[in-house]
């Protein structure tokens, strides 16, 4: 996965996939902050993006924050 995002942001260093590829190739369990803080940044900058805003509203679910992820996946429709 590392080396396809890398050379997917060699062509295209705007490639919101292969951003989104290298955040989450890492298992978020066990790391429930880092990993929201990381889709929130990509997020930040790639509103539209919609495996990052499922990715973080599945987060949510996990960690019993229902009412911080349902918003994320309404976006998605």
């Amino acid at each position: 996965i590392e080396g396809a995002a890398s050379r997917a942001l060699s062509i295209d260093p705007r490639n919101a996939d292969a951003y989104a590829a290298r955040v989450l190739m890492r298992p978020a369990y066990g790391r429930w902050t880092e990993a929201e803080n990381s889709y929130r940044a990509l997020l930040a900058r790639f509103p539209d993006h919609w495996l990052l805003r499922g990715s973080l509203g599945r987060l949510m679910y996990n960690v019993g924050r229902w009412s911080a992820g349902v918003p994320l996946f309404e976006a998605n429709n």
